[in-house]
Parts: structure tokens; sequence; C-alpha cells
């Protein structure tokens, strides 16, 4: 039951994502994911994935010092060791705990990056380690949408690798 339970809070949660990628606006698009993490982290815990629900909520506060303006470089460093540190010591998944570490580290030092093909790949690379994380945990609805996340962000770097090809 509990686990049907996480899958419906998750489900919730990635709604929230679906709206996020449908706004134009950059606050409200991290809003939205900030809002996404706390459903995530919290299906996360039901589920027994502590490190994966550690990692959610050290995502939270890096989207709060993003939605203040202050995700400059020393800070975003900071967050990446942060990232790696919560990862490593309360990672409960072996080889799964830390791809999700190594996958979100990867993902923090590319936010704010110039080259939106690299933030593309970074996301891609953070995602992929998500679904097999959420498939071993019994978050279905979370390793579905981390699928899908998957391949958009595969596909918008294709396209932006296209875009920058015709214009050199």
């Amino acid at each position: 039951m509990i686990t049907i339970i996480a899958n419906i809070i998750m489900f919730a949660g990635c709604i929230l994502l679906v709206l996020a990628g449908a706004t134009k606006n950059p606050k409200l698009t991290v809003g939205l994911q900030t809002g996404q993490l706390a459903f995530a982290a919290t299906a996360n815990i039901l589920l027994g994935a502590y490190t994966g629900a550690v990692l959610n909520v050290v995502a939270i506060l890096r989207n709060l010092v993003v939605l203040k303006d202050k995700y400059i470089m020393p800070v975003r460093i900071g967050f990446v060791f942060i990232v790696i540190a919560a990862g490593i010591a309360t990672n409960d998944r072996g080889a799964l705990g830390y791809g999700i570490t190594m996958g979100n580290a990867v993902f923090t030092a590319s936010l704010g990056a110039k080259r939106k093909e690299l933030v593309k790949l970074a996301l891609a690379f953070c995602v992929l380690w998500w679904a097999l994380y959420d498939f071993a945990n019994k978050n279905y609805v979370g390793a579905a949408f981390d699928v899908a996340t998957f391949m958009s962000s595969i596909v918008g770097y294709f396209r932006m690798r296209r875009e920058m090809e015709k214009e050199e």
C-alpha cells in the first residue's frame, strides 16, 4: 500500500514538472520544479530511498538560492560539494546511490552554464541514474518520467547542436 501511495505522490509532483516545462517564466519554472522535488522527497522517504530524499532536499535548497539570483560560481561549487557529501553520507543503495549522487553533482555544476546544450547533456546523465534508482526503489511513476525526461533532453541536445551547426 505504501508503494501505491508513494507513486501517487510522485505523480502529483510529476504533474508540476510537466507544468514547469510548459511555462516561459523562469522563476515560475524553478518554483514548480522545487514543488516537484518536495513531492519526490516525500515519495522517496515513504519508499525508504533515503539517499534520493536527501538529494531532493539539497536540490530544493539549491533552487531556493537560484530563485534569489544568488547562484554564483562559488555557491555552485559549494552545492556540488554538498551534493557529493550528502550522497555519500546517506548512500543506502550502493552503486545506484553513488550514481544519483554523481548525476546530481554533474547537473548541479552545469546549472547556469552558458552552453545550454551541456546543461541538456548533464540533465540526461542525471535522470538516467534517477530512472535506475527510482525503478529499483519501486518509484515506478518517477522512473517513467525520468525516462521521458532523458529522451526529451537527448532530443533537445541534438536540436541545439543542429541549430549551432546551421549558425556556423
